[in-house]
């Protein structure tokens, strides 16, 4: 099988006015979570790290990452 490819950008346009959950704010989790939301797409992250949780909901990035805090802080700016 071939599944059809589509960039990263075509993605999140699609996505705008839709809501994602995304579960699991690890490396991965958080980064997805952070570069939809910074797209505008209403994304509400899950983990049962509270910590994280509650870190991601003061712009604070719970890992280093490049551009991992700039993401936060536009995702929270959109609402």
């Amino acid at each position: 099988h071939s599944f059809p490819t589509r960039r990263s950008s075509d993605l999140c346009e699609a996505l705008v006015g839709q809501t994602v959950a995304v579960v699991g704010l690890g490396y991965l989790g958080c980064v997805v979570a952070a570069s939809l939301a910074a797209k505008g797409v209403r994304t509400h992250g899950v983990d049962v790290k509270r910590d994280v949780v509650d870190a991601l909901a003061r712009g604070i990035a719970p890992m280093d990452e490049p551009d991992l805090a700039e993401r936060i802080a536009e995702g929270l700016r959109q609402g």
